[in-house]
This record gives structure tokens, sequence and C-alpha cells, in this order.
């Protein structure tokens, strides 16, 4: 009885080990991701992002902005570039569970007279899982 009962609990961890190892968090897929502006958090944009399994990204909301993103652990960095404005983006995050990793995040813009990037916008940032499935890159 007790080796029916040993081999239970043994099949029992088996299951809960692997499936918790088949859902790890990983930001592929589609996320929503709201911005708040610092000084005082203020509401900054809500930004549809599709985060691929190359380690490169796009945005829905935003078409023709991209980036490179990599994830160490629970930490995820990215970084981005904005056509329409010139910005450049980092963010760094970390997972707070699979569907929501938060962080901060500066963004750049190239100053043409000082040849020199400017601070344009920092703050912190919500990211809310979506779907694992991306609609088509809206970019050209």
């Amino acid at each position: 009885m007790k080796k029916h009962a040993i081999l239970a609990n043994m099949l029992g961890l088996g299951l809960l080990l692997s499936a918790s190892a088949s859902f790890a968090a990983t930001p592929v897929g589609l996320w929503d991701i709201k911005s708040y502006k610092e000084p005082g958090l203020t509401f900054g944009v809500a930004n549809k992002v599709c985060y691929l399994t190359n380690g490169t990204w796009y945005s829905i909301t935003f078409p023709g902005a991209q980036g490179d993103w990599f994830q160490k652990g629970d930490r995820i960095r990215s970084t981005a570039y904005s056509p329409q404005n010139g910005w450049n983006h980092a963010l760094f995050g970390q997972f707070a569970s699979n569907a929501l990793f938060t962080g901060e995040y500066i963004g750049f813009l190239n100053n043409p007279v000082t040849q020199h990037p400017d601070t344009t916008e920092k703050g912190n940032f919500t990211a809310t899982f979506v779907s694992r499935i991306c609609p088509p890159n809206p970019a050209p």
C-alpha cells in the first residue's frame, strides 16, 4: 500500500513539474503595453506589441515601430525604434506572472543640432498578455 502512495505522490510531483515547465513565463505573443510617465506616473500610451521567437518584436499600434528583446530568467529587456518620431526606447522589466510583466523605460530622441540623444520620456510600464497568436505586422 505504501508503495502505491509513494508512486502516486511521485507521479503527481512529476505532473506538477512538467506543467510548470511548459507554462514558464515567455514574452512570445501579443501583449498590451501601457506606459506611465514620470514624474507623477501619468498615463502615456497603450501599445499592442508582438514578441517573436527570433528575439524581435513589432508594434500593431504604431506601424513601423520595432526592436529586439531578450529574456534572462524572469527579466526581459527590449530596445525599440519608432520611425514615426525618431524615438529610441529601452525597456527593462520582470515577469510578475505568466500573463504580466512590468518595469521601467526611457526614450531618447536624436538631437540634430547637438548630434547627441536627448531624453524624451521616462517612466514605468505594464505589459498584459493578450494572445500567443499575433496579427500580421502592419508595417509596409
